[in-house]
């Protein structure tokens, strides 16, 4: 069921394995968000089509798009960390689509998402141990440590300063 909220936005909430969960969580910031994201999505699409880049290639691309998509209107911790590692998954077939270096740097790529994947796992494990549900609503109950294990694993996906070192090595490969 979609359902407003005074006016702030609207949520599809649900049950998914007898557990609450919001597959779709639209506010002013991840509307925001979306329309960013919707843009350079547009223009890498543009790009792809310039370069003549492969058909299968570009697929990779957008289900790497859509999958952040999910992210962004993610309202629960378990949609969160299905389309996290979508993401993860998507962008690592398009970095070992280059071939030659990019396989190992694809490799450290998958490695060290799938640390940071972990992480954040980890953090929606205790938060769920602590809240006793997934969805982002619930403040209380929240642990300090669910919220140190999400800022790591969020910051070695997103290659934070100190925890970038596959950065360097991958970029530079992919199309």
């Amino acid at each position: 069921v979609l359902l407003g909220d005074g006016g702030t936005g609207a949520h599809l909430a649900t049950q998914l394995f007898g557990f609450d969960v919001v597959f779709f969580n639209v506010d002013q910031f991840s509307l925001l968000m979306g329309v960013v994201v919707g843009f350079l999505a547009t223009a890498a699409v543009l790009y792809a089509y310039g370069t003549e880049a492969p058909t299968w290639v570009t697929a990779f691309a957008l289900i790497y798009v859509s999958s952040t998509v999910g992210t962004i209107y993610a309202g629960d911790w378990l949609t969160l960390i299905f389309f996290w590692e979508l993401m993860a998954v998507t962008s690592t077939l398009l970095v070992w689509q280059y071939g030659g270096a990019a396989v190992r740097a694809g490799y450290r790529y998958a490695l060290f998402h799938g640390i940071g994947g972990t992480f954040l796992l980890g953090a929606v494990v205790v938060h769920f141990a602590n809240a006793e549900t997934f969805l982002f609503s619930a403040t209380t109950g929240i642990h300090p440590a669910a919220t140190l294990l999400a800022a790591i694993g969020i910051g070695i996906n997103c290659g934070f300063i100190f925890l970038h070192t596959w950065l360097p090595d991958t970029y530079p490969r992919p199309h």
